[in-house]
């Protein structure tokens, strides 16, 4: 770990990095999700209509016979969304797997998974597992399961864990915004899940996913009068539909809240490649309402000071760790914090030692766990 000459950052004495050649691309088996998955879900009607559904149900014992070689459990990212391949790539590591597991969504969030048999219980017991600093739900498959209906099996200390999604909720709860309103959603099912833990009814996100507007004469858009907040973070499924609809609630409904919970440029949703962020939905509708947001995530200092309320604890000793300067380390700087900026992210060192960067950590390293080194044997 080194410490940074603020005087003359980029005149930096480092030692040059190896430079790895990134692995060929998996061929990753993949099961896309059907509409309805007969084995996977059971959300859906118990009397069978050959007009609208394709498969008859079948009684529980029937299901668990046929779904019994499959060894199954089912998984949930909690307050973030990952893409299929990305996440199948991450449980291999994660739970150390001799080849890549089949991946099948059933709504909600929740995938059903199957890992060799050997490895489930070592799966199911251990934990709590993290991918990407989100925690990772992991319960066993039961016929009959509903994600509808479905509640998370087990949460690490959440007091140690906060989220912008979760700065979203504390915010609107900090302002005392009326239980009776409503909140629209740009974004995943964290924000959504955040808003109901919270106590607020929410519109939009995931469900709106799939609307569609088609422009014809005289089309008039509806939309609910009583959104008072209108919530935007990352939308995978981001379109036109949510796009009129957030904007006619922020532009039509008194007094009606614009928040962003980040606005970050691009974010890191797969191994090789970056891809949008947050900021690009919120730029989307910036420019629909002529409105700038209130952002509760970094670099903004309403989580800060959020935590430093419910802890009681001074920032001169707190150092922030991240890998992006400007956010994490901002955020840091923001608030009073030492900064470690982290170069298995999103900032490289280039982009640090780059003349054009006026953000300047105090220390940065390779990785987290280097911070190990610093505890002794």
């Amino acid at each position: 770990m080194r410490e940074i000459e603020k005087e003359n950052p980029p005149l930096l004495n480092l030692h040059p990095y190896p430079i790895h050649a990134l692995p060929p691309p998996l061929k990753l088996p993949f099961c896309p999700p059907p509409k309805e998955h007969p084995l996977c879900s059971s959300d859906h009607p118990q009397a069978f209509n050959p007009e609208v559904e394709s498969f008859i149900p079948l009684p529980i014992s029937t299901l668990s016979s046929l779904i019994s070689p499959w060894s199954s459990s089912v998984i949930k990212p909690v307050g973030k969304s990952f893409a299929t391949d990305f996440l199948i790539q991450r449980l291999v590591v994660l739970w150390n797997l001799p080849t890549p597991v089949s991946l099948s969504a059933i709504g909600r969030g929740f995938f059903v998974v199957k890992p060799p048999p050997a490895l489930l219980p070592k799966i199911l017991e251990g934990g709590p597992w993290f991918i990407n600093s989100t925690f990772l739900d992991v319960q066993p498959w039961m016929p009959g399961f509903k994600p509808s209906e479905a509640s998370i099996s087990l949460y690490p200390d959440w007091d140690e864990i906060f989220s912008s999604s979760f700065a979203a909720a504390m915010y609107l709860k900090s302002i005392q915004f009326p239980p009776n309103k409503k909140v629209y959603v740009i974004g995943g099912e964290g924000i959504v899940e955040e808003l109901h833990l919270a106590g607020f009814t929410s519109l939009g996100g995931p469900e709106d996913a799939n609307k569609k507007i088609e422009l014809k004469q005289n089309l008039f858009f509806h939309h609910d009068k009583t959104v008072g907040a209108v919530v935007v973070g990352l939308d995978q499924y981001i379109n036109f539909y949510k796009l009129q609809y957030a904007t006619l609630c922020i532009r039509e409904n008194p007094g009606c809240l614009f928040i962003a919970t980040n606005r970050d440029a691009v974010g890191h949703m797969t191994d090789l490649q970056e891809w949008p962020g947050a900021g690009c939905m919120v730029a989307a509708v910036c420019g629909t309402t002529q409105k700038e947001p209130v952002v509760v995530g970094k670099p903004s200092t309403f989580m800060m000071d959020f935590l430093l309320k419910k802890f009681n604890v001074d920032t001169s000793r707190m150092c922030m760790v991240g890998d992006r300067l400007d956010t994490d380390i901002l955020f840091g700087q923001s608030a009073g914090c030492k900064t470690l900026l982290v170069l298995s992210g999103v900032t490289t060192l280039p982009a640090l030692q780059d003349s054009a960067n006026n953000i300047v950590p105090d220390y940065y390293t390779d990785k987290v766990s280097d911070l190990l080194q610093l505890l002794g044997p």
